[in-house]
């Protein structure tokens, strides 16, 4: 899916400590101040359709 993607940087604002399903495939990631990756896009199987939140 984004295996071909070259990091890249992106001002903009995060939320912190998620709670994502435990089938979310984390897409994408953010480093806040700390130097903590938070994820900022995420997919899941939803059954009869993906379900993709960025």
């Amino acid at each position: 899916m984004t295996a071909d993607i070259a990091p890249f940087a992106v001002t903009d604002e995060h939320y912190g400590d998620l709670a994502l399903h435990p089938e979310a495939i984390i897409l994408a990631q953010g480093r806040m101040g700390e130097g903590v990756d938070h994820p900022v896009g995420w997919a899941r199987d939803g059954g009869d359709s993906g379900i993709v939140p960025v």
